[in-house]
């Protein structure tokens, strides 16, 4: 599809401008506190998300493998506090997407209705990398949460395996560059990775375990209180 294709050759983009942050700490040494962002903030994006790697495994029966979604939109959320180069934020987020396909183990494909969210409750530190000339700063986080997987009626073969919700502990880890606006305010771009644990969802006796995953490109807007 043209939405799928597109998020890809977007996501390619960013891994590759993105990939030059792992060469920062390296340079740490070198770089100045921006003691002006010190202090609360609050955050607000959104952006382009892709979940995969939703693997099933119905209860029951023989039937289990990957579910396939199209790519879809996300949002975020958050409040933090800027220590200078170290930033801790509780952020809210939603990664959202409808479900193309469900490829069995044995290579068998069958036509899968339904949608599916990814709702996210999480504590991320940041590590920010400011220069003491230039307006752009890259960053890294990683966090830990709890994230509810929603199922919207998801049907296989006539049957709603999946018309439920469950919570499950997550991780997530991003990339990013944000712009210095002004003293209050930043612009920011980034890529999230949300890893799911399993959860079990069921309707009317159906029961299905899932693990899943997104990737995410947001892009919004950080200022300071």
């Amino acid at each position: 599809m043209v939405m799928k294709g597109t998020f890809k050759k977007a996501l390619l983009a960013s891994a590759l401008a993105f990939g030059a942050i792992s060469t920062a700490p390296a340079m740490a040494d070198s770089f100045e506190s921006d003691a002006t962002k010190e202090g609360w903030y609050g955050t607000a994006g959104i952006g382009y998300t892709n979940l995969r790697d939703a693997d099933f495994d119905i209860k029951g029966s023989a039937y289990k493998g990957d579910v396939e979604f199209d790519s879809g939109f996300g949002y975020e959320a958050g409040i933090g506090y800027d220590f200078g180069k170290t930033r801790l934020e509780v952020g809210y987020s939603q990664h959202k997407g409808d479900i193309e396909k469900a490829t069995e183990d044995s290579g068998a494909t069958s036509k899968v209705n339904g949608d599916g969210s990814l709702n996210s409750i999480m504590l991320t530190v940041y590590r920010d990398f400011p220069s003491d000339s230039g307006k752009f700063t890259p960053y890294i986080g990683a966090g830990i949460g709890s994230t509810t997987v929603e199922a919207d009626d998801i049907t296989i073969a006539g049957t709603v395996y999946g018309d439920d919700e469950e919570a499950a502990f997550s991780y997530q880890l991003k990339a990013g560059v944000s712009y210095d606006m002004n003293e209050k305010a930043d612009l920011y771009a980034e890529l999230s990775y949300l890893n799911v644990g399993e959860v079990e969802l069921a309707k009317a006796g159906n029961k299905v375990d899932i693990d899943s995953s997104s990737l995410g490109i947001f892009t919004g807007i950080r200022f300071q209180f």
